[in-house]
């Protein structure tokens, strides 16, 4: 099945933690990476404001044969190997960030995994780089391409981070 996976990271070096991310997740079939994108981090009001760091953004997308339940745990394990606490509250700054945001055609909402990731069609740093390497994916939901989606955004808050060739670093 085909996965489409969102990345971040906003402490330390964030190219670092995101190629460390994207090399533990090569074991994809047929796997794309976008270029990577800056934006600033979604918080909520009343946030702490040492929280507000710009975010460093990309996606993957490739095809496995785990079902999405196993395929999130992979990506937990992946955070907490890279030294992520998962314990820290919801919005504060993280090493690194992977959602699953599509796999195949699952829709699954319960208390521990949604599919597909709830708000990625309003997340200019989700559908950007995610248009840029699977633009005619279809959206379970929506049953139309991810391109379709991304029109109706008013893209301003995005930039693209010059260096956007992502060198693997295997570790």
């Amino acid at each position: 099945m085909k996965y489409l996976f969102s990345l971040g990271s906003n402490l330390l070096d964030r190219i670092f933690y995101l190629s460390q991310a994207v090399s533990k997740l090569t074991f994809l079939k047929e796997y794309k990476i976008s270029s990577i994108y800056e934006t600033k981090a979604l918080l909520l009001e009343g946030y702490n404001p040492e929280w507000d760091k710009d975010f460093l953004n990309l996606c993957l997308s490739g095809f496995s044969d785990l079902d999405p339940f196993h395929m999130l745990g992979v990506c937990k394990q992946i955070e907490v190997d890279l030294g992520r606490d998962l314990a820290t509250p919801r919005w504060s700054p993280r090493v690194i960030d992977i959602d699953i945001l599509l796999a195949g055609d699952y829709i699954i909402n319960n208390n521990k995994i949604n599919i597909p990731h709830q708000g990625m069609l309003e997340r200019e740093f989700v559908l950007v780089p995610a248009c840029e390497i699977e633009a005619n994916l279809i959206h379970p939901i929506t049953n139309k391409p991810l391109h379709y989606a991304l029109k109706k955004l008013h893209l301003n808050q995005i930039s693209k981070v010059k260096k956007t060739k992502l060198e693997l670093i295997n570790g």
